[in-house]
């Protein structure tokens, strides 16, 4: 086991020598394994090591137990412990949701937390094969695509997983074999969930009656959807700059049909996540529904999505916006600091500003610069108002004649954001930029400007 778990580790990168690891522990012999695996590399891969364990106020006096068993074997191996809980049945109850959903957040949030308190790199948790396959049968059963088949994967932005190429049963005669005493979670006995369910009932009787490798046939499916997911991931990076515009808000539905059904799907999902509707909440008939929005409607078409937002084609271009959104409401006038970050959260931006002594070589239309010296008062961003022009090189024109070239719907007309200068129009982000204040010879500053969408809203992982 020992030498399967070093040759995973080295090929994903899931634990790399010098960083610090806070070790989820629930007491458990997979979790306990993994203290021990870790504490043994510890010296030779220079690791820092926090044990973590989340007491989720459950099984009472048990639970309680499990924490005290945890911080004692810390503290007989001289091991950094940290203990974190919460009521989850009262938070379960008054969220409406399972004990189980309750407790990961709870958990996960806790060791987040710690990870940042303590300047560590990753989490590390003991999830091993069989949890792999449980969780790609469920996804399944479930119509899971292939982001979702892919499961866990080894190293995940800060989670790793050391354990995801060994069977339970080999980190338990791991521990039989080092003599280490684990504790077992009664619950986990219960086929009381899903997930309970589906390891006690329907997997025994799968390998029993249908394939008795069924858990390295699953494990197998899993890296297979990642090693996809992995390449479609690549292929949407390739065509995304061209499919969308300001700052990946709209998506050029003359790009996405031109695109074979696999990759349309996959420039779907980054759509909607890049514009903050996430795709947790969207299922295949959601994504073929929209998929076909894209390729047989035309301007004025609109269609709702799941989270309370909405769809809608224009000129070409597909945009999202929440259904609730009030189009006449007033946008404020915000003054950008220079330099610094300015989160423009009523425009769904933020502008970073930066002074430069040499100007940038390639800049893209989310990126501006001007001569600094040049600037007549401080910068804000604001919403178009009567009059406004804009200076182009051909030319004044009005930001009511640039919006109608430009094919920007009526009603998104009042909530792009302008960047001014004492009344004057420098950028309109993603349309055009000013000639005014250019950068010559003469200069000495220039300032360099930057916009990048915000989020909206987020997900955890499932």
């Amino acid at each position: 086991m020992l030498r399967e778990v070093e040759r995973f580790c080295r090929e994903h990168g899931v634990v790399r020598p010098g960083e610090g690891i806070v070790v989820a522990c629930s007491g458990g012999a997979d979790s306990m394994a993994l203290v021990q695996w870790l504490m043994e590399h510890r010296q030779q891969w220079k690791l820092r090591l926090c044990v973590a364990h989340f007491e989720h106020g459950i099984r009472g006096e048990e639970s309680l137990q499990d924490a005290a068993f945890v911080e004692k074997w810390c503290a007989e191996h001289r091991l950094m412990f940290r203990m974190g809980s919460a009521r989850i049945p009262e938070l379960a109850a008054k969220a409406g949701v399972s004990l189980e959903l309750a407790a990961r957040k709870q958990r996960y949030e806790f060791l987040e937390g710690l990870r940042q308190e303590l300047g560590y790199d990753v989490i590390a948790t003991a999830h091993h094969a069989d949890d792999q396959a449980e969780t790609v049968l469920m996804r399944l059963l479930r119509g899971s695509g292939i982001d979702g088949l892919a499961a866990m994967l080894p190293r995940n932005g800060c989670i790793a997983r050391p354990f995801l190429s060994v069977r339970k049963r080999e980190l338990e005669e791991f521990c039989a074999a080092r003599g280490i005493a684990a504790r077992y979670d009664a619950t986990n006995g219960m086929p009381d969930c899903t997930r309970n369910r589906l390891r006690l009932e329907l997997m025994p009787r799968l390998q029993r009656e249908y394939n008795p490798n069924l858990v390295e046939a699953l494990c197998h499916l899993a890296r297979l959807a990642a090693e996809q997911r992995e390449y479609m991931g690549g292929e949407v990076s390739r065509v995304f700059p061209a499919a969308v515009r300001r700052g990946g808000m709209e998506l050029s539905q003359e790009v996405f049909c031109e695109q074979p059904p696999a990759l349309q799907c996959a420039l779907l999902r980054r759509f909607l996540q890049e514009g903050g509707a996430g795709c947790r909440d969207l299922g295949f008939q959601h994504f073929e529904s929209l998929r076909g929005f894209l390729l047989h409607r035309g301007t004025g078409s609109h269609m709702e999505l799941p989270g309370g937002w909405k769809a809608e084609l224009s000129y070409g271009w597909l945009r999202l916006r929440r259904q609730e959104e009030a189009d006449g409401m007033p946008l404020p006038e915000r003054r950008i600091a220079v330099p610094g970050r300015t989160l423009l959260r009523e425009y769904g931006i933020s502008i970073e500003a930066e002074i430069l002594s040499e100007k940038p070589v390639h800049t893209g239309p989310e990126e501006f610069y001007c001569d600094y010296g040049k600037l007549p008062e401080d910068l804000a961003v604001r919403p178009r108002r009567a009059g406004d022009v804009i200076s182009l090189p051909a030319g004044r024109k009005s930001l009511k004649k640039l919006f109608i070239d430009s094919h920007v719907p009526r009603e998104e007309r009042n909530r792009i954001p302008v960047l001014v200068s004492s009344g004057m129009v420098l950028w309109v982000p993603g349309l055009r930029r000013s000639v005014l204040c250019p950068v010559d010879g003469d200069t000495g500053k220039i300032l360099y400007l930057r916009v990048m969408k915000e989020e909206v809203r987020g997900h955890d992982e499932g």
